[in-house]
C-alpha cells in the first residue's frame, strides 16, 4: 500500500526526492498540526509554504482586517480581500493553493482564555504577531506544555528569527526585560520584502523541525537587507530566567499568565538624553565599522554576555579600572564601542575609559533598543 495518494506523490515529488527528506520527511509534514499566530506581512508567506508543502493541519488566528496598507508586503491578500477578516482570507488562499491540508480560520486574538486549547495540540507554534506580550503568551505556554515555537519580526531593512524547543533557553532568557519604543511597522514602515524574507525563513526552519531536521543549538539569526548580512548570535539559557529559570514562579505555570507576567507591560527605564560626544547610535556604529576597526567591549556580567552578547571583549564594569591596560592593548588602535543591557553601565564605561586616555564610545540604548529596533 502507497503511503500517498497519486496527487500527493505528484504534488510532492520534489521533497520525497530529497536527500535526508524523502517519503519519510514528507509523511512528518502530513501528519504535523501547527498553529501560525498572525497572518500578516510574516504569517502569509509562511503559511502558503506550509500549506504548499503539505503540512497536514494548519491553524490561523488573526482578528484584524486586511486594509490597503497591508498589499505591499502581505501577499496572502488582494485588494478583493480589503475589509475581511485576515484568517479567512488567508484560508481561503491556502485552500486554492492545497486542498489536501486541513485548514482552520480563528478570527480572534491569541489571548490568556483561547491560548491552551489551541497550542496543547500542536507540533509547532509559529509567531507572526509582532507583539511582545503575545511572544510572552506563547512562550509560557509552550514551556507549560513542552511545545516547540518559533518567532520572527521584522522593521525597516532588518529582522530576526529564532527557534525554541523544550529545554533549551526560552523567549525571555533572549528578552528578559520588556521592549520600550520597539519599532513595528505601522510606526517605522518597512520595506515590503523584508518581512517577507523573514517569513520564509520561519517557514523553512518550521519545515526542517517538523521533518525531524532541527538543529539543537539554541540561537537567534539577525537579517539586515540595507546591506545585506546575516548574523548568527547564541542564546544561553538564564539560570534566573523569569520564565523558566529555577526559582521562577511561572516555571510550570499557565494559570492568569497575563496578569502575572508585569514584564509585558513593564515599564523600563533606558538611557538618558543622547550625549553625541559619548554615545554614538546604531546607524552611527554601523558607519563607524564600514571605515574603520571597531572594538566592541560588553561591560555586563559574565552571565548576560553568555546569554546573548554582539561579540567582542567582556569587562564588567565593576572590573573596568583594573583591567584598564588589557584594554588599551587589545584596543590600541581602534575606537572602543562599550555597550550593555540599556546604555546605562556603557555610558558609565564610556566615562572611565576616556578619562584613562582610551577613545571610547557607548552604544546608545543598548542591546535591548538595537533588538527592539528589530523586534
Amino acid at each position: 500500500m502507497s503511503l500517498f495518494s497519486q496527487q500527493e506523490y505528484l504534488r510532492y515529488s520534489r521533497h520525497i526526492q530529497l536527500a535526508q527528506f524523502g517519503a519519510a520527511g514528507q509523511m512528518r509534514l502530513k501528519q504535523a498540526r501547527v498553529l501560525i499566530v498572525g497572518c500578516g506581512g510574516l504569517g502569509a508567506p509562511v503559511a502558503l509554504y506550509l500549506a504548499g508543502a503539505g503540512v497536514g493541519h494548519i491553524s490561523l488566528v488573526d482578528a484584524d482586517q486586511v486594509s490597503i496598507t497591508n498589499l505591499h508586503r502581505q501577499i496572502g491578500f488582494s485588494e478583493s480581500d480589503i475589509g475581511r477578516n485576515k484568517a479567512q482570507a488567508l484560508a481561503k488562499r491556502l485552500r486554492a493553493l492545497n486542498s489536501d491540508v486541513d485548514i482552520q480560520a480563528i478570527t480572534a486574538m491569541l489571548c490568556n482564555e483561547n491560548a491552551q486549547a489551541l497550542i496543547e495540540d500542536k507540533q509547532l507554534i509559529i509567531d507572526c504577531s509582532d507583539r511582545f506580550e503575545v511572544r510572552c503568551l506563547i512562550n509560557q505556554h509552550c514551556l507549560a506544555s513542552k511545545t516547540s515555537w518559533i518567532y520572527a519580526s521584522a522593521a525597516q531593512y532588518s529582522g530576526q528569527l529564532a527557534l525554541f524547543v523544550p529545554g533549551g533557553p526560552c523567549y525571555r532568557c533572549l528578552f528578559p526585560e520588556a521592549p520600550q519604543n520597539a519599532m513595528d511597522c505601522n510606526a517605522a514602515g518597512v520595506l515590503g520584502t523584508v518581512p517577507g524574507i523573514l517569513g520564509t525563513l520561519q517557514a523553512d526552519q518550521s519545515l526542517h523541525y517538523l521533518a525531524g531536521q532541527h538543529q539543537t543549538a539554541s540561537h537567534v539569526t539577525m537579517v539586515e537587507t540595507a546591506p545585506l548580512q546575516v548574523q548568527q548570535l547564541a542564546i544561553a539559557r538564564r539560570p534566573d530566567c523569569n520564565a523558566c529559570g529555577a526559582t521562577s514562579p511561572h516555571r510550570h505555570s499557565t494559570a492568569k499568565i497575563q496578569s502575572e507576567l508585569p514584564m509585558c507591560n513593564a515599564s523600563t527605564a533606558l538611557a538618558s538624553e543622547f550625549n553625541p560626544q559619548l554615545e554614538l547610535t546604531q546607524e552611527q556604529l554601523r558607519a563607524h565599522r564600514e571605515r574603520e576597526p571597531v572594538f566592541m567591549l560588553d561591560v555586563r556580567s559574565e552571565e548576560e554576555h553568555s546569554a546573548f552578547n554582539l561579540g567582542g571583549l567582556n569587562i564588567p564594569l565593576h572590573q573596568i579600572g583594573g583591567k584598564l591596560d588589557q584594554v588599551k592593548q587589545q584596543a590600541s588602535a581602534s575606537i572602543v564601542v562599550c555597550y550593555c543591557q540599556s546604555g546605562a553601565r556603557s555610558l558609565d564605561a564610556a566615562i572611565a575609559l576616556r578619562a584613562a586616555g582610551v577613545e571610547a564610545l557607548s552604544l546608545a540604548g543598548g542591546i535591548q533598543q538595537l533588538l527592539e529596533s528589530q523586534h
